[in-house]
């Protein structure tokens, strides 16, 4: 401890991690810098994921964070870094993500997707984009700027909510191009483009759901569809 700062190390070999820190007295700023390679998703998801409804199985990542004090004071925190993983697998209710693999770049308060890809309920995706976070105390507020996967664009807002009686989401989330047949798992007789919204509220263990969509050149068996 220096007289204006306290400075600060943990290590530990067997987990390939790594944290160093500060601490100014005087102003209360801080900074942490942690490394990690190979770290088991399954393990860090039941200290870093505050919802017990999503079970992570397995999955190996490599990070690099600082965490600092936020340039705007009505933030929690500023967060860059990225954090590489791969063989993830994951279950939330009914819906199972498997071999997800890719890379996610922070910086202050923004993301960037790279090739990030998964099996989600048995339909392969890849995605790249971008996102603006914002950590508070009470919630986490993701904005999707430009989010292009293999099934179409995606665009919108999602609010993480840990400080009511249970973890809430409040998401409105708009899609364009979205290919049916792909969604159907290539069922036969379905084809055709949606476009739409998807609004989710409510606890994760209690979502509801509200879809409207807008179909063109859809099929099913034959038959056009204009609306869902």
């Amino acid at each position: 401890q220096k007289k204006d700062k306290v400075l600060y190390r943990v290590t530990s070999p067997q987990n390939n991690l790594s944290l160093i820190g500060e601490h100014f007295l005087d102003s209360g700023k801080y900074a942490v810098n942690i490394r990690a390679d190979g770290l088991s998703l399954k393990e860090w998801a039941d200290y870093l994921v505050p919802f017990h409804e999503v079970s992570v199985q397995k999955g190996k990542g490599n990070l690099i964070f600082k965490i600092s004090s936020p340039k705007d004071k009505k933030k929690l925190l500023s967060l860059d870094g990225q954090i590489d993983f791969t063989q993830g697998k994951a279950t939330y209710q009914k819906i199972q993500l498997e071999q997800a693999a890719g890379r996610v770049t922070f910086s202050e308060n923004s993301a960037a997707i790279s090739a990030l890809a998964a099996k989600i309920n048995q339909v392969f995706i890849v995605t790249n984009g971008h996102a603006d976070l914002s950590f508070r105390p009470e919630y986490l507020e993701i904005t999707l700027k430009t989010l292009d996967s293999s099934e179409g664009k995606i665009a919108g807002q999602l609010k993480f909510a840990w400080q009511k009686k249970a973890p809430a989401l409040e998401a409105k989330i708009s899609f364009q191009d979205f290919d049916l047949a792909r969604l159907s798992q290539n069922s036969p007789g379905i084809e055709g483009k949606a476009d739409g919204d998807l609004l989710i509220s409510g606890p994760l263990d209690n979502l509801h759901g509200k879809l409207q969509a807008k179909l063109a050149s859809a099929l099913i068996f034959g038959q056009e569809i204009n609306n869902l």
